[in-house]
């Protein structure tokens, strides 16, 4: 039995059915507020806080294999503790129960955030981290939980650790489908802009490629293993114009200066603050947008029989994806 956790979002729905097509005896921890969908025949659902332990230690209960990648994506939440309490000590939470379970195999889902910017290179697993000058709440939590595991595996607990680039593909529309909310927003006519010019490199990684190396680091990633779940290394500027190319739209015209879009983001959390309602883009955020992000995944290539589907044709998937979530939104009205 291999408990899962963020079972439920756009990486973790495509995760979980590679696990039941293989053959894997499943079950979700998800939180209690959270309105499970459509989960695959035969799952095993239990519902509860990482922060309850003694839920935790219960839902580890027959399980030998635990894939952690619950995590709080959100840009902008209320409660500015609420990255470090799942992000963090969440993952300290699983961790200790995983020791005392003497859980067999750990894989945890980081970000290539937690890895830094780079700025000018392409980086791998072993490249020292860049700081983020002006820092980035969730980018700071992933990067302490990043350290946590690898302590974690350094005293003996199973852990290796996956980060995957800019995930893109059909799939769920949550928080962390950011290129696909994106394309629709773009095909609707309203993209704002592209921030900085768009000029900046993002490691783009095919859902699908990415949940397969998931199974495939379950079976045969060792601890203390880290590996980037990548692609193509392109910039938003170039990804746009590949769009075009494939769908006939014109790619973003305006270009947002990173001053406007910071000013943007003050005002737009100011006003969620009042209103709670999420905004659209945040001061930390346009932070993100100023740096390259340009990662090598050979490492999981050799070790995993990792693959990378090309940009162009996981692009075709996904635009055929967005425009039937268009007609869909326009039958809707």
């Amino acid at each position: 039995m291999i408990l899962v956790t963020g079972g439920s979002g756009y990486l973790g729905q495509a995760v979980v059915r590679k696990l039941v097509g293989a053959g894997r005896r499943v079950r979700l921890l998800v939180r209690r507020d959270l309105h499970v969908g459509e989960a695959p025949g035969g799952v095993d659902i239990r519902q509860a806080s990482l922060e309850d332990a003694p839920a935790v230690a219960r839902a580890l209960e027959g399980c030998t294999g635990v894939m952690h990648m619950a995590a709080v994506v959100r840009r902008w939440t209320p409660d500015p503790d609420e990255f470090e309490r799942v992000n963090v000590r969440g993952l300290a939470t699983l961790i200790e129960a995983a020791r005392r379970a003497r859980i067999e195999r750990f894989i945890y889902t980081s970000s290539f955030l937690a890895l830094g910017p780079t700025d000018g290179t392409v980086h791998d697993e072993e490249t020292p981290r860049l700081p983020l000058p002006h820092g980035n709440r969730y980018a700071d939590s992933k990067l302490r939980a990043d350290r946590l595991a690898r302590e974690a595996a350094a005293s003996g607990v199973p852990v290796a650790i996956l980060y995957p680039g800019v995930l893109y593909g059909p799939g769920a529309e949550t928080d962390g489908n950011l290129v696909g909310q994106a394309l629709i927003l773009h095909l609707r006519g309203r993209l704002p802009g592209l921030v900085g010019g768009g000029r900046g490199l993002w490691c783009l990684a095919c859902l699908e490629d990415v949940a397969g190396a998931h199974l495939a680091a379950l079976e045969r990633a060792q601890p203390g293993d880290r590996f980037i779940l990548g692609g193509e290394n392109v910039s938003l500027r170039g990804l746009f114009e590949r769009l075009a190319r494939l769908a006939a739209v014109p790619p973003p015209e305006r270009q947002i200066p990173f001053w406007a879009a910071r000013l943007a983001g003050v005002v737009q959390v100011w006003r969620a603050r009042l209103t709670g309602r999420m905004p659209e883009i945040t001061p930390d955020e346009v932070e993100i947008y100023r740096h390259d992000w340009a990662y090598s995944s050979a490492r999981a290539q050799r070790r995993l029989g990792y693959t990378i589907t090309p940009l162009e044709r996981g692009l075709t998937d996904t635009l055929e994806w967005a425009r039937i979530r268009i007609r869909e939104m326009e039958r809707g009205r």
